[in-house]
């Protein structure tokens, strides 16, 4: 009896932690991530989403979750979905109803405070040599190291500028040079880091060929670990934001470039400014200006991760925003993989070739909205095209996927194709939802949308493209029309993409709970605008004066 008894306990012990994630909330500064499996789930009942201020009686809806059914290789619920546009360090209480029953939950989340608990600052000026931090702070107090405008130039001696092996630790106002590898490198067992307010430059190795190796300016894990099949690292909760990231040491190749490092392979390898290996997540990238020149390009500028892993890039519950990313051989967001709760808004594209992967995106849900996209490009002799799409997927895509309110510009008709095509690529698509979208692709795109016999499970509708879907009850078959003085302001770091009112897609869209619910006129615009609206805000003084 003893030994059945103990065994059981055992038994429960190891069924925790799956327990314990299918109720749960995981916030960040704007989000909070929700998971729940209630008894009698199913494909043809949703969860319906209510919250609110804590201590106020409106209620607001937020988008409906639909139905995961638990992987045995996974521990999340069986609707797990976000809620969005949220006011930093505020307390909400979130209700949720199984749709057609009466089974109800109730959760209360607080997110993340703009503003961290200080323990103890240091500054330790100008230096030399690598700074390796290794006192951690808690969660009453984080430990700073405040640069102060100083410089560590490292003159490609020492791998890193910055070396972070302790937790609850904040990092700021620092320009780093020259790192051999790095400009931050953070151990793969690491929680609760703050990159904020730094200059980052000229970081990586050169390898055969003259190329630069994939690395980055803020990385964790390097990339041989890739290759000896080591893919999961416990990585989370690790903030970079209003950061200046620019010029790497090295090049990466471009599509139509053979690489010797890799093979000869034409697929672009180089550097790269963030990179988390198929990380524990709850990450937050904002307010970053990120860019090069044609000499120094990236391979990807955010991502790192294999197409078939549960957690990917950037790990569950994570967000993206608010960044100016430009110079890229390949994509400037690269979120592949399991894709739960991946959030990336509001972020501006240039200079690319496909915009933002999520490719084999298995598990989701993954939110992409208000995003904009300029010039695509891949030079004559490309392993593919000389254009990329806006949005790519690959692979499996069982995880739903989200598209609200992005924009395709098409500078000198020089733009990204659509979802996902190009020329006369036209894929399949799985579990994909699309609302207000402006894709202005090029001319010589297929279509906006891919129109494949072999999709399924996808439900677009609402989006202004001149090469449409067919499928598309209110979609709109045409061009846009900006209103003028609209665009990117590469000074101001702002950009307004306002329709004029003779436009195709103005006051037509629809109204998406807790993502664009206010508006001017008789509906919202479609794109990532509303005419009359606030301006867009990237970069490292983006929403300050929120």
């Amino acid at each position: 009896m003893k030994r059945q008894i103990h065994l059981t306990f055992i038994f429960l012990m190891f069924l925790l932690p799956v327990i314990q994630a299918q109720e749960t909330t995981v916030p960040t500064f704007e989000c909070i991530g929700i998971y729940w499996s209630p008894e009698g789930g199913s494909v043809d009942k949703d969860v319906l989403v209510k919250f609110r201020k804590a201590g106020t009686t409106e209620w607001h809806h937020g988008l409906n979750m639909k139905y995961n059914p638990i992987d045995p290789d996974y521990d999340g619920g069986d609707y797990r979905g976000s809620i969005v546009n949220l006011t930093p360090g505020t307390k909400y209480e979130i209700r949720l109803q199984l749709e057609g029953t009466d089974r109800e939950i109730t959760y209360i989340e607080k997110t993340w405070p703009e503003e961290f608990p200080v323990k103890k600052t240091y500054h330790p000026g100008n230096r030399s040599k690598q700074l390796t931090i290794t006192e951690s702070g808690t969660p009453e107090g984080y430990v700073v190291f405040d640069g102060q405008g100083d410089t560590i130039d490292v003159a490609g001696i020492d791998d890193a500028c910055i070396h972070v092996r302790a937790n609850y630790v904040i990092i700021r106002n620092y320009v780093l040079k020259n790192g051999k590898k790095y400009g931050v490198f953070l151990d793969d067992t690491l929680h609760d880091v703050v990159i904020e307010r730094c200059d980052i430059s000229n970081w990586g190795e050169i390898v055969e060929g003259g190329f630069g190796f994939q690395q980055a300016a803020v990385q964790s894990t390097p990339y041989t670990t890739y290759d000896s099949l080591k893919f999961n690292t416990e990585i989370k909760r690790i903030i970079v934001q209003r950061n200046r990231i620019h010029n790497p040491r090295g090049d990466a190749n471009s599509w139509a470039e053979p690489n010797p490092a890799i093979g000869g392979d034409r697929h672009p390898f180089g550097p790269q400014a963030v990179m988390f290996l198929n990380s524990a997540g709850n990450h937050v990238i904002r307010y970053n200006e990120i860019w090069s020149d044609a000499d120094h390009m990236y391979n990807d500028i955010i991502g790192y991760a294999r197409h078939d892993m549960r957690r990917g890039f950037p790990g569950p519950d994570s967000d993206i925003y608010g960044n100016f990313l430009a110079n890229c051989w390949d994509e400037p967001i690269e979120a592949d993989g399991g894709g739960r709760n991946v959030r990336i808004w509001g972020n501006y594209m240039d200079d690319f070739f496909a915009g933002i992967s999520a490719a084999e995106n298995n598990l989701g849900p993954l939110y992409v909205w208000e995003n904009v996209s300029a010039r695509s490009y891949s030079p004559p002799g490309s392993k593919y095209w000389e254009y990329g799409m806006f949005f790519k997927v690959e692979y499996r895509e069982d995880g739903y996927k989200y598209l609200f309110h992005n924009t395709i510009l098409q500078p000198d008709g020089k733009g990204a194709g659509g979802v996902p095509t190009v020329l006369d690529s036209n894929g399949e698509l799985f579990n994909m939802i699309t609302r207000n979208n402006i894709f202005y692709v090029r001319d010589d795109t297929q279509y906006s949308i891919a129109v494949r016999k072999e999709s399924k499970n996808n439900d677009f509708d609402y989006d202004l493209c001149n090469k449409p879907h067919p499928a598309e009850p209110h979609g709109l078959d045409g061009k846009p029309v900006f209103a003028p003085h609209t665009g990117f302001n590469r000074k101001t770091m702002t950009g307004n993409y306002s329709l004029s009112p003779e436009s195709k897609g103005y006051d037509a869209g629809v109204v998406i709970p807790n993502f664009r619910e206010t508006y001017k006129g008789k509906a919202p615009d479609m794109g990532a605008s509303e005419a009359g609206g606030a301006v867009f805000e990237y970069g490292v003084n983006a929403y300050k004066n929120k």
